[in-house]
């Protein structure tokens, strides 16, 4: 770290003997007799001390200290007066009011000098190393703001993939579960009605085994940014259920029109094509919908496994009467064994379940 002293003097004989004084120090002198000269140096090299003589001519010592006091960056630098003013009290008082931290009658005693002057290039020193620790600190807490911010990027980039499907991009199983259980509480407590829909791809293994999987992972894409076209409302919770079943649970949706909504969509993947290089496909879905109405007397649902329960039910019975079509689970004629489930074992009607969905899968309804 370099330092400077500037040194202002138009007695050339006192300007070479302060200088050759403070020559001994760890800093380079610049010694100028001219206050013009001086200020220029003092802009230029901002130096650790400056020594002025009072009796300079065009600017004065008095004047010129002033002026440096008023310049950016120069406004701390001590100066330290040196004169042989005959009014040595004058001589301390006006120095001191324009900012000088010293007053020396000349002659100059050296030693006197040269610990003066060393005193401030220390506390200049001291002020440089805070400058370059304040200078790192900055840096690094710029660093750090970078790194949270990156951090912080990432970690929603790590959340957003965890809840994501990675094949079609909407929602996973995983984000679907969490999701589910919360929007069904709310539709209980607000008294309000909930609709489900399962949505399942006709035949999709024959897809994969006559054109491909590669056609079936597309088909899958496709089809996905169909549903999401089709169900444009944010409080709609979309998501790949498993391999080539989508669910979808719509909150403040009546029966009639969770019903009306299905159908249009079961039109519109009736006649959508799926096109590869030279391979081109129509693949219907089967639909099935289950709505629970809170507002009226209809409470027989608990649980979200009751509500895809009966999705599902839908579901397979729109696959076991043709496919291609929407089937509607209605609770109002719900059978008293259901009621038995639900109410009194649900671990009952897990394995009925389980039992109803092995019992599909032989029978190759799919």
């Amino acid at each position: 770290m370099k330092q400077y002293i500037v040194v202002v003097d138009d007695n050339k004989v006192c300007l070479e003997l302060i200088k050759k004084h403070l020559e001994t120090l760890d800093a380079t002198v610049l010694a100028t007799q001219s206050s013009i000269e001086g200020l220029s140096l003092i802009k230029e090299f901002k130096p650790a001390v400056i020594i002025l003589d009072v009796v300079i001519p065009v600017v004065d010592g008095f004047k010129l200290a002033s002026l440096i006091n008023s310049l950016e960056g120069c406004k701390n630098i001590p100066i330290i007066f040196v004169s042989d003013y005959s009014d040595r009290a004058e001589f301390v008082n006006k120095g001191y009011s324009v900012g000088a931290v010293d007053c020396i009658i000349k002659p100059v005693d050296p030693f006197i000098l040269q610990s003066k002057v060393e005193v401030f290039l220390q506390l200049d020193r001291q002020q440089q190393k805070q400058d370059v620790l304040v200078s790192e600190l900055e840096q690094t807490q710029e660093e750090l703001k970078w790194l949270n911010e990156k951090l912080e990027k990432h970690l929603i980039e790590a959340r957003e993939l965890s809840i994501r499907d990675a094949l079609t991009g909407i929602h996973n199983r995983g984000y679907f579960d969490s999701s589910f259980e919360q929007i069904f509480a709310n539709s209980k407590r607000m008294k309000s009605s909930i609709s489900c829909i399962m949505f399942d791809l006709d035949l999709f293994k024959d897809v994969n085994d006559t054109c491909g999987h590669q056609f079936g992972d597309m088909v899958l894409q496709e089809f996905a940014k169909l549903l999401q076209k089709h169900l444009q409302r944010k409080s709609d919770l979309l998501a790949r259920y498993g391999g080539e079943e989508f669910i979808a649970v719509l909150p403040n949706t009546s029966s009639e029109d969770v019903i009306s909504l299905a159908e249009e969509f079961r039109l519109i993947a009736e006649n959508h094509l799926y096109q590869k290089k030279d391979i081109t496909r129509n693949i219907t879905v089967s639909i099935g919908v289950a709505t629970v109405c809170y507002e009226s007397a209809c409470t027989i649902v608990e649980t979200t496994d009751d509500f895809i329960f009966a999705a599902d039910h839908a579901l397979y019975v729109a696959k076991k009467t043709g496919r291609n079509k929407v089937s509607s689970y209605d609770f109002k004629h719900v059978p008293h064994v259901w009621v038995f489930f639900t109410q009194k074992s649900q671990e009952f009607c897990s394995w009925f379940f389980l039992l109803n969905r092995n019992l599909k899968v032989k029978s190759n309804i799919y």
